[in-house]
């Protein structure tokens, strides 16, 4: 029973080991996807990327690779968690519990952690694939504005201003995703902590779309637009991603 158990524990970290991957495969597009777009780009261009077809198709490139890798993580987990479950002595999630953790602290029952698998996994499968739909439907609402109003270039004070007071509207399905994750996690583990932390990420994503604006950063001779509705969502979707799976597999060893 104990070389049972202990493989049982080799397998505790389960969740937090598919999420921490996520982040990292989250962190990585975006380092790509940026760096390219930092290469490629013309200094002084102000334009949105998502105005040049090159980016938009690397965009949607990474945004496959990201979704089928994100997809595979959860799925080849979901197959090791139900090989647990379905190990005749691990039939008593209590028992189990017990024997494994005696001092007590949170430690999801192969069924729990199942179960917050396929959250997370449609959670974050279904995030990137908004994040790309999103982010096309943006761009023929941009271009139709740029057609209709702002002429032939998106650099005028008026285009730079629309583009910013509307970009969060694209986020909001993805970083809305991401919070109700972290709020239900806190719900299963019984942790306050996670549940103040969707408030306060909800709170900061409001701030960012009604109250901070775009600035303009020099860096090698190259001008990079920072919008802040999108830098929370990216932060969001990698750092804040990781240092979550890293909490939860510390503290509630799942």
């Amino acid at each position: 029973m104990n070389r049972r158990l202990a493989s049982y524990a080799d397998k505790n970290y389960i969740l937090s080991d598919s999420l921490a991957k996520a982040a990292l495969l989250n962190f990585l597009c975006v380092l790509v996807g940026a760096g390219v777009r930092f290469i490629f780009r013309h200094a002084e261009e102000l334009n949105p990327d998502m105005q040049d077809m090159n980016f938009t198709l690397l965009g949607m490139a990474i945004a496959i690779v990201r979704v089928m890798l994100t997809a595979v993580i959860f799925l080849m987990a979901n197959r090791r968690i139900k090989a647990v479950i379905a190990n005749e002595g691990f039939a008593d999630p209590d028992k189990l519990k017990e024997e494994m953790n005696p001092a007590g602290s949170t430690l999801l029952a192969a069924y729990s952690t199942r179960k917050m698998l396929q959250v997370w996994g449609v959670i974050l499968v279904a995030a990137n694939l908004l994040q790309e739909f999103c982010s096309r439907m943006y761009q023929n609402v941009m271009d139709q504005l740029q057609s209709y109003y702002f002429g032939e270039s998106m650099v005028s004070n008026e285009a730079v201003s629309v583009y910013n007071s509307t970009h969060g509207f694209k986020y909001i399905g993805m970083i809305t995703a991401l919070i109700i994750g972290f709020f239900v996690t806190g719900v299963f583990l019984n942790d306050r902590k996670l549940m103040v932390l969707s408030a306060l990420m909800m709170i900061a994503f409001a701030l960012a779309f009604g109250m901070f604006q775009m600035f303009t950063l020099k860096f090698a001779d190259r001008s990079i637009g920072i919008v802040w509705t999108g830098v929370i969502y990216h932060l969001t979707n990698t750092v804040v991603l990781f240092i979550f799976s890293q909490y939860t597999r510390k503290k509630h060893h799942c």
